[in-house]
């Protein structure tokens, strides 16, 4: 083969070659294209996906990133262990003048056999003594309210046991109450009571809420001024039920009004100076869950003049476990809370930490205390909190070393404290 024929041949092998090569790189290419477009059609669903499994879930209210309050406990004496529940009492009972701290046991321990009421008077400087003398220990668990029933200048004790009606222990006056009570017209179990003068005459009435569903009810009960009580005036009949009653003035005219938690949700009657009590009007749909709220408190917690009610309760789709409702032209409107909504909330009550004169707003959740102040725009604020240390379950305020600043009474899941915390630099 002559050396042209040669030269022909070789320059045809390496086009071959070299077309070859041209054509695997290209299948390469299109092979590689199509897998990275695959890939990237399906990177946004696996970015969500893994956007799903590493997002937190949004913290709990008590949870918040807010500081963490400095906290002393204000508890000798008071129970370690056991499970205390029902709304608790924070007055001076043996008119000493320290504060003394009523609270019911659910769940009985060695440390505090039988089920029902408990007394300890207070020393002012955060020490406590049991005085329950011979209360009654199998009533169950159930709400407190103290107020001077009989006229004789010390405070009587209104309760609501789990296991038996509403009935009143009268104080001798040193703080020892009468073993077995006095029995009053309710004749339901109920979650609460409340005494205040309803109808104007000067003497304490009672206010109850019953427990159960289907045996529930809402109810008032003139007092005598001796301890006793006439028959019920019904607010809401048998098949309601509640968590919570309380009288307050809400509108200032100087005769008390009456809220309650119910199983339709808060709940509002304004009184006419003489008992008459009708129902205000609440812009605020029924719970979707019966029973979802279990706490209400009122004061004036923005320097208004005016009273607003904040609401606590469960975690429902239909409305925040947390609500402040303020009174509008003629009805109570609700206003969002401004906070998470993931974490059911079992008491509030206000209570003024810093003495400046403005309550602040105190919250038992599951993860501990949350201390709330209100924005102008009618949110709450959160200020700080206060780790759990004792499964929260109910709450009161009140000063208990005579500072003038309040602390709070929280008795839940492991035993009874009174806490005393203060604000950093003021709400």
């Amino acid at each position: 083969m002559s050396n042209s024929a040669k030269s022909g041949v070789r320059v045809a092998f390496e086009w071959t070659l070299l077309v070859g090569a041209i054509l695997w790189a290209a299948s390469v290419w299109w092979r590689t294209s199509r897998t990275e477009a695959s890939e990237t059609a399906a990177q946004p669903a696996r970015n969500n996906e893994t956007a799903r499994a590493s997002t937190p879930a949004p913290p709990s209210l008590t949870e918040l990133f807010v500081a963490e309050l400095p906290v002393t406990s204000l508890s000798d004496g008071l129970p370690q262990t056991g499970h205390w529940r029902g709304k608790p009492a924070l007055a001076d009972v043996n008119q000493d003048g320290h504060a003394d701290v009523v609270a019911s046991i659910r769940r009985w321990t060695q440390e505090v056999p039988g089920e029902g009421l408990t007394l300890w008077t207070g020393d002012g400087r955060g020490s406590w003594y049991d005085a329950r003398g011979d209360l009654r220990r199998d009533m169950g668990y159930g709400g407190s309210a103290l107020g001077d029933v009989d006229g004789d200048g010390d405070l009587d004790l209104a309760f609501s046991g789990h296991d038996v009606p509403p009935c009143l222990f009268l104080n001798d006056g040193a703080g020892a109450f009468a073993a077995d009570g006095i029995a009053t017209p309710a004749d339901k179990t109920c979650a609460d009571v409340a005494l205040g003068d309803i109808d104007g005459d000067g003497k304490l009435d009672l206010a109850a809420v019953g427990f159960w569903p289907l045996e529930g009810g809402l109810w008032w009960f003139p007092g005598r001024g001796d301890g006793s009580f006439d028959g019920k005036r019904t607010l809401l009949e048998d098949k309601h039920y509640g968590a919570q009653v309380d009288l307050v003035d809400l509108d200032s005219d100087g005769d008390l009004d009456l809220i309650a938690a119910t199983s339709l949700g808060p709940r509002i009657w304004q009184n006419d100076g003489q008992g008459g009590l009708t129902e205000w009007k609440v812009e605020l749909a029924e719970p979707e869950i019966a029973g979802s709220d279990l706490a209400l408190a009122a004061a004036d917690i923005d320097a208004d003049g005016a009273l607003e009610i904040v609401c606590a309760g469960m975690v429902c789709a239909d409305h925040p476990p947390l609500r402040l409702l303020k009174l509008g032209a003629d009805s109570w409107l609700s206003c969002g809370s401004g906070l998470p909504a993931g974490e059911a909330l079992f008491d509030v009550v206000f209570a003024d930490l810093d003495g400046h004169g403005l309550p602040e707003v105190v919250v038992a959740g599951k993860k501990g205390l949350l201390v709330l102040a209100t924005e102008a725009s009618g949110h709450f604020r959160a200020i700080g909190r206060i780790p759990d240390t004792i499964g929260a379950i109910h709450l009161a305020s009140g000063d208990v070393d005579g500072d003038r600043t309040h602390e709070v009474l929280v008795v839940g899941l492991s035993g009874v404290r009174v806490l005393k915390t203060r604000i950093p630099g003021g709400a």
